[in-house]
């Protein structure tokens, strides 16, 4: 039965601009100042409430209304999905691993236990020594001296590093006995209190490398993470899953041909494998997943999968972060949350900054496009005030265990930008995979 609201909840859930989650109402910020008729409103409808910190940071109080949202993929409407790819917002599958998570339970809290070691050094060797059983024999692993020695050649010291192993691989095709494939732990920042982190699965140099087009090498680490991470069989070996991802890539590769509309070829396949715990205060600031690359060789996308906890979720599109970028900025010149002038726009500087973004043109989407947002990092990251507009126009939602999310990338300027909060009292751990289209 549908809710009934009224007054300022309704307001907020009714504005003709919120952009909901199909199927859902979603989150709305909340404050205990609030007029008592609007707090008691929520509280009578609310699912659940989160009080949002990040790396010391308050970024306020969300309260989900409920989450009735589309997840059987066989009655979605396939033209939903397509216009949400299409325009690069986010696609939630509610509940899509909630018939397969329970065989993976064993696994999951090996991972728990990873979490918990893996600031101690030789975290990652035990985890590497455990896995040796399904690891293919054609891989050689490098003990640390070696690998430290080969990173260093590498790429530059990345000081959120915990530990890196590089593997050599002796497969015919992708016959690569020099190390170029690696593995590595990672910190998700340098808060003290965060203890996030991350398990990391790639080739070559980090960065320069991280939009390569070597399918070969690709292919090479798909394995690694079969290999490694077995769980990662909840995402690869999804046929709902699949299917909708088929179904979706129609939109972007049909070709005309004189006998008309011609289907994509090859299929696609996940590499680039992230285990993620996600933990109280820490999660992930605002960013994308697109490259500087050939637009028909590109990333398609990345699929996330929730296996234990609660995520707090903000993903939009440029296109939207823009737009709402522009709208926040507009309060403040017209007097509205007058601190925030003098936090985010002091001096000269500020007031060009101000200017830019105010006048409208390609200055924004050329700052999303950076690396962490560019000059706009300390706004789209500000919170309570930035992240309560984005959660009151329909940006915000939660993500428990046995949902997926697929983000669609369409490249630099047409891509999803997302920020990450821990939701639960414990760490969540998490899968992340890159999406790409076989050449053949």
């Amino acid at each position: 039965m549908p809710l009934t609201m009224s007054g300022l909840l309704q307001e907020i859930v009714g504005a003709p601009d919120r952009q909901d989650l199909p199927g859902e109402i979603g989150v709305i910020s909340w404050d205990s100042e609030d007029d008592p008729q609007f707090l008691s409103e929520v509280a009578e409808r609310e699912r659940d409430r989160v009080e949002l910190t990040r790396r010391g940071i308050s970024h306020g109080s969300w309260a989900e209304i409920s989450t009735a949202g589309l997840c059987d993929v066989e009655a979605a409407d396939i033209h939903v999905w397509r216009q949400r790819w299409a325009d690069a917002r986010p696609i939630l599958l509610r509940g899509l691993l909630d018939s397969t998570l329970p065989g993976f339970a064993p696994l999951i809290a090996e991972r728990s236990k990873l979490h918990e070691a893996i600031r101690t050094d030789g975290a990652l060797d035990a985890f590497l020594e455990a896995s040796l059983g399904r690891l293919d024999p054609r891989f050689t692993v490098r003990g640390a001296e070696e690998s430290d020695a080969l990173g260093e050649a590498a790429d530059a010291e990345n000081l959120r590093d915990i530990e890196r192993r590089f593997l050599g691989f002796d497969g015919g095709e992708a016959d690569r006995k020099t190390p170029n494939f690696w593995v590595k732990t990672q910190r998700l920042s340098d808060h003290e209190e965060d203890m996030s982190a991350r398990v990391r699965i790639s080739f070559g140099v980090e960065v320069d490398d991280d939009a390569s087009h070597d399918e070969v090498s690709h292919r090479v680490v798909e394995k690694l993470g079969r290999e490694l991470l077995p769980e990662t069989a909840l995402i690869r070996e999804n046929k709902e899953l699949e299917k909708l991802l088929v179904e979706l890539d129609l939109i972007e590769e049909v070709e005309e041909s004189d006998d008309g509309p011609q289907p994509p070829q090859g299929a696609h396949y996940f590499t680039q494998d992230i285990a993620y715990w996600n933990a109280p205060n820490g999660g992930v600031l605002m960013h994308h997943d697109a490259f500087d690359e050939d637009y028909n060789h590109r990333q398609r996308g990345v699929v996330y999968a929730q296996l234990s906890g609660v995520t707090a979720w903000i993903a939009l599109s440029t296109q939207e972060l823009a737009a709402r970028v522009t709208e926040f900025v507009e309060f403040i010149s017209e007097g509205e949350m007058p601190w925030l002038k003098s936090a985010l726009f002091r001096g000269h500087q500020g007031a060009t900054l101000m200017r830019k973004i105010l006048k409208g043109g390609r200055f924004v989407y050329e700052e999303l496009d950076k690396p962490g947002c560019g000059q706009l990092a300390r706004l789209v990251n500000r919170g309570p005030e930035f992240t309560n507009l984005l959660a009151d126009a329909g940006h915000a939602f939660m993500v428990r265990p046995g949902d997926v999310l697929v983000m669609p990338n369409h490249g630099l300027g047409h891509t999803l930008l997302h920020s990450v909060f821990c939701a639960s009292a414990e760490p969540g751990y998490s899968l992340s995979l890159a999406l790409r289209r076989a050449s053949k």
